[in-house]
């Protein structure tokens, strides 16, 4: 429950940010990374309501743990470096 809280909150403030940078240069690949922030997020919602749903068994640590390490490694190593490398593009 703390961790899911955590990411929820994490999810406001950084995609939140990250979004706005990418608004502010324009950058051409904002509507495919924000779907991926949208998705992160709808999973965390789902996640957060199967954890809270009464008589439910709970989640297991290791099934949250595996998706939210695949899902940041694509993120990070795919997407987030694609807007990485198009505003080092516009600083040279």
């Amino acid at each position: 429950g703390i961790l899911l809280s955590y990411l929820r909150l994490y999810c406001v403030t950084h995609f939140g940010a990250e979004e706005s940078w990418m608004r502010q240069v324009g950058y051409p690949g904002y509507e495919a990374h924000k779907s991926e922030h949208d998705g992160f997020i709808e999973h965390i919602l789902d996640l957060s309501r199967e954890h809270e749903r009464r008589g439910s068994p709970g989640l297991e640590p290791m099934r949250v743990g595996t998706w939210l390490q695949r899902w940041l490694e694509e993120h990070v190593s795919g997407t987030d470096r694609a807007f990485a490398r198009f505003v080092l593009s516009r600083s040279a």
